[in-house]
């Protein structure tokens, strides 16, 4: 891993891992990703 704390260099060096996933290893990420996101409290409670 790099040694930088800067945000942009950090989603720069994500977005490059992403791009180089084979097609099958990125939709299981973006996947991944999405469940992240569809989990996460939305002003401490969940909405479902």
């Amino acid at each position: 891993m790099m040694g930088t704390k800067k945000p942009g260099i950090l989603e720069a060096i994500r977005e490059v891992r992403e791009m180089s996933l084979s097609r099958r290893l990125r939709l299981r990420y973006e996947a991944h990703l999405k469940q992240i996101r569809d989990d996460r409290p939305v002003s401490g409670i969940f909405l479902k």
